[in-house]
């Protein structure tokens, strides 16, 4: 399952597609495999980008979700090096961060993760 979103997310960064991804039924173990099948090394793209991981949400969508995805995620990240920064953007001084949202309105909650990028390749 990892495996096949990492494939997704090296593809979106060759054309420097920020795209949204739903981590619902996601465990801790398949986190720790995507972050170390992608997110914790440098990735070849097009231009910066970020990548939108839904983990959670309200009660309509909460029991599709790991309660502790947030802790997950965010533990799995900082193992590879990234630092949350809640002002992060997909620029160049932003590259090796995270940052969580509630969207109140949309009742979801994200991770926004900007990866490392080589923009030569």
């Amino acid at each position: 399952m990892a495996s096949s979103l990492c494939d997704e997310i090296k593809s979106n960064a060759l054309v420097g597609d920020s795209e949204q991804y739903d981590l619902a039924g996601y465990n801790q173990g398949w986190i720790n495999d995507l972050v170390a099948g992608c997110l914790g090394e440098t990735l070849p793209a097009k231009t910066y980008f970020a990548c939108k991981f839904v983990i959670g949400g309200g009660k309509k969508t909460r029991q599709k979700y790991d309660e502790g995805m947030l802790t997950h995620i965010s533990v799995a990240l900082r193992g590879a090096g990234y630092e949350e920064d809640r002002g992060a953007s997909a620029c160049k001084e932003c590259v090796g961060t995270y940052k969580y949202q509630h969207d109140t309105d949309k009742d979801l909650k994200y991770v926004h993760v900007f990866p490392r990028v080589d923009l030569t390749a």
